[in-house]
Order: C-alpha cells, then sequence, then structure tokens
C-alpha cells in the first residue's frame, strides 16, 4: 500500500502531501547534502504499561530500514492520509500489536475499574503535536538526525499482544527502573526515540505509576 504523508516545515505550517518512500529519500538526500533536514511529517507514539507497573518494549524487526534490532518503545506510526491521531493510534495497535484501544481524558482514574484492561488498551494524551529530533540509524550505518512532529500517547494494558505485520521481533516487559539502567548500561541495543522518551516522560510515568496503584488497590 502507498503510504501518503502530510509534509510540514519545522513551524508546523503544511507543505504539501507526498509518499512516503519519495520523503525519506529527500530526507536522506537533504541530510547528506546539508547536514539538517528542512521539512517534517506526523508521528503518534505509544508509551504502554501493564497494571503491574510493568512498560513493554518491542524490538524492531530485521526488515526495519531505520534502527533494525534495537529495543524501541510499544509502537510508533506516521499519520497517513486525512487521518487525525487517534485514528493513526487505533490502526497502529491493531495492525503492529493486535490490541483495540480506548482514549481517555488527562487522569485514568474512573476508567480502570470500569474497563477490562485484558480487552482493551486505556490510553491518554501526553503531548500533541511536539518537534522533536532524534538519532536515525540506517542498515548501511547511515545516520541522521531526523526532525518529528510527534504526538504521544501513554497506555496501560494487561491483555496478550499479537505481532501481526512482522515489524517486531520480540517483545519485553520491564519495570521503568529496569529501563532506564538497561539504557544506561548498554545504551547501543536501544533507539534514541526510546532513551528520549523515557528520560523526558520519567516524572509523568511515574505519576501514572502511582495512580495506577490507587485504582487497583
Amino acid at each position: 500500500m502507498v503510504e501518503i504523508l502530510r509534509v510540514y516545515d519545522l513551524e508546523g505550517h503544511f507543505l504539501e502531501n507526498m509518499e512516503r518512500k519519495k520523503y525519506y529519500k529527500q530526507a536522506r538526500s537533504e541530510y547528506r547534502r546539508k547536514g539538517s533536514i528542512s521539512r517534517t511529517v506526523a508521528i503518534v507514539k505509544l508509551l504502554l504499561f501493564r497494571s503491574d507497573g510493568k512498560m513493554l518494549l518491542t524490538k524492531r524487526s530485521s526488515i526495519k530500514k531505520e534502527n533494525p534490532l534495537l529495543w524501541d518503545k510499544a509502537l510508533g506510526g506516521h499519520q497517513i492520509g486525512g487521518e487525525d491521531s487517534v485514528k493513526t493510534l487505533m490502526r497502529e495497535c491493531t495492525e503492529e500489536l493486535g490490541i483495540n484501544i480506548k482514549v481517555v481524558d488527562k487522569k485514568f482514574k474512573g476508567f480502570i475499574s470500569l474497563e477490562n484492561l485484558s480487552k482493551s488498551a486505556v490510553v491518554r494524551l501526553l503531548e500533541k503535536r511536539l518537534l522533536r529530533t532524534t538519532s536515525v540509524i540506517y542498515k548501511n550505518r547511515f545516520t541522521m538526525q531526523l526532525p518529528k512532529q510527534e504526538t504521544i500517547y501513554l497506555g496501560i494494558y494487561d491483555g496478550p499482544i499479537v505481532l501481526a505485520d512482522g515489524e517486531v521481533a520480540a517483545i519485553k516487559y520491564v519495570t521503568l527502573t529496569q529501563a532506564l539502567h538497561a539504557i544506561k548500561i548498554k545504551p547501543s541495543l536501544y533507539t534514541d526515540d526510546i532513551k528520549q522518551l523515557v528520560k523526558h516522560y520519567t516524572p509523568v510515568m511515574k505519576s501514572m505509576l502511582k495512580e495506577l496503584n490507587t485504582c487497583t488497590r
């Protein structure tokens, strides 16, 4: 399937629609010429926990062009066509992890006890259209700094993960403390993306885990 992305400048102004392969080809070419990239696309990302406080990490498949075989966040995907971030998140969760989601307001309290977490994930918005740059490693070891317009969600889910589309090679669950320690000891095994997300959102995730502990007593 041809994916059409909405391309923006670094201030968030829409420029044009472009086929995904063409956009990344042009981005790599611009980075080689200038050492920077002047345009970006919209990405949705998910940090996912179980109710026991452990976070889901996924190992990117060897078929992935970017960051192959590195440990990463639960999920990330491009907003394609006219999708909003929620529709993209729902599609990606179904395609990559085989799960359904329910998007709620800022606090999980009041929803956790009402939802069956073994059947659907409860998620909430953390950041919307945040411009962030991460280091991306390609199979040929070419590395570039890639700006992305990110919408980030935080979620809780206790059900099974079904790896359907071949983009994830393996999964594991770790505590936030274990994730921080592993990234510190062996940073080369993890994407720059998960390193930045864990570092930046540790206070928010700790607050969520405290809230979750209160909700599930």
